[in-house]
This record gives structure tokens, C-alpha cells and sequence, in this order.
């Protein structure tokens, strides 16, 4: 109907040069609310998530969500991501400050790791 359904991408990729050796990303998406409750985003994100993993050699992804987002939660939970922390008052919006939980995810602990892996990993030197 010529409207966005969504988006979703990983920002700040940061390739491993050297030492430290980052090699990492953090994953964002947004859904309009019509398409809500239907497995989509978790869908998206498992798929970028291994791409991020499989395809380009990453080995970590962060993401975050408001703490009173209870379906964001899902589809990064569902995804397979680790609670890490939260962040309190971290981002301004409209009229007050809102606090984030953050996860994350290492290359090891994504659940398809040890029956899809194509690449070879940089070891550290």
C-alpha cells in the first residue's frame, strides 16, 4: 500500500583490526503496529542475526529494547539472546527519560553455531 511494513539492520559493525578485536554489531528493527503479534520480526531478526554470524564473521550482536516493551523483549529473547543489564534513563523521549535492557549475543552461544558455521573465525594474535 506504498508504506513501510518495517526495517531492520545492524549498526556500528565494527571489523576486527589488530588488537583489541571487536568484531561487532548492534541489531535494530522497528514493525508498524499492524503487523504486530505475527512472528515476523523474529523471523527478520533470527535471519540478520545469522547473517551477522554465518556470513560476515561477527562475533558479537548487541541489541536493546525499552524496559516496558514487552513484545521487543519477546523477539529478542525468542532470537536467543543473553539479558545483560540495564540502562536507567537512558534515552529521552517525548516527555520523559526511559530506561533500556540490553542483550547480547556471542557467535558461540547463537543456537545454530556448531551445525551451520561456513566460516572460519580470526583468532587472535
Amino acid at each position: 500500500e506504498g508504506q513501510a511494513a518495517g526495517c531492520i539492520g545492524l549498526d556500528g559493525v565494527v571489523w576486527p583490526v589488530n588488537a583489541p578485536r571487536y568484531a561487532r554489531a548492534d541489531l535494530g528493527y522497528w514493525l508498524a503496529p499492524t503487523l504486530w503479534g505475527k512472528g515476523l520480526m523474529t523471523e527478520a531478526a533470527s535471519a540478520v542475526v545469522r547473517f551477522a554470524f554465518e556470513q560476515i564473521g561477527l562475533h558479537k550482536v548487541a541489541t536493546r529494547c525499552f524496559a516496558d516493551n514487552a513484545a521487543s523483549r519477546r523477539v529478542i529473547e525468542k532470537t536467543g539472546f543473553r539479558f545483560v543489564g540495564r540502562a536507567e534513563d537512558d534515552v529521552w523521549r517525548d516527555t520523559g527519560w526511559i530506561t533500556q535492557l540490553l542483550y547480547e549475543m556471542t557467535a558461540p552461544e547463537w543456537p545454530d553455531v556448531h551445525t551451520t558455521m561456513r566460516i572460519s573465525r580470526p583468532r587472535p594474535t
